[in-house]
């Protein structure tokens, strides 16, 4: 049986990895599954959830798995990647850089920010509010109704705040998703 996110988080270790530790990745472990349905993936600090910050790319329309990968320094384990990939694509491998990405809130997200848009229909103030007084755990989904459902899956990042790069997920010559490099690790090509 596969380890879930929840239990490879809970049997590590908190704390700072000592000078010289390397990282041992994880296999994939599923966050949440998101309907994308405007064709673009968001992906940016949960309490600063726009257009306007983060980093943006159009994809396919479709049913997408959101999945956290991660890293373990000796008994000390974080999340050091995540991603979001048509539920359709299996053989996917990490494409071009497309951007940087960062938190100040130590977690990031992935949206369909065209849908959150919709549903938000410019009650920005009111939007605000409910993020602001979301109970953040270290991964989990966002979720409420305002013009229209919210669904928003995070993860913590890494060490904590910072930025990293973006990059296209590839299944063949396709873009399929996105993903995240929280660490700055080689990623799988």
């Amino acid at each position: 049986m596969k380890m879930t996110l929840e239990a490879y988080l809970r049997t590590g270790l908190s704390g700072f990895p000592k000078d010289g530790i390397e990282g041992v990745a994880s296999e994939w472990m599923p966050v949440a599954e998101l309907s994308v349905t405007h064709g673009c993936l968001w992906a940016g600090d949960p309490c600063v959830c726009d257009g306007e910050d983060g980093c943006m790319i159009d994809v396919p329309s479709g049913h997408y798995i959101v999945e956290a990968q991660g890293c373990d320094f000796d008994g000390i384990r974080i999340i050091g990647r995540a991603r979001a990939r048509l539920s359709s694509a299996s053989d996917v491998s990490v494409g071009e850089e497309i951007g940087i990405t960062g938190t100040d809130s130590a977690m990031i997200a992935i949206c369909d920010m065209g849908a959150v848009d919709a549903a938000v229909a410019g009650d920005d103030a009111g939007f605000q509010n409910v993020i602001d007084g979301f109970d953040f755990q270290r991964f989990g989904m966002i979720q409420f109704e305002m013009n229209g459902q919210i669904r928003i899956p995070y993860v913590n990042s890494g060490f904590g705040d910072g930025s990293g790069p973006m990059f296209r997920l590839m299944a063949g010559d396709d873009c399929v998703g996105i993903e995240l490099d929280f660490i700055c690790q080689e990623p799988d090509q």
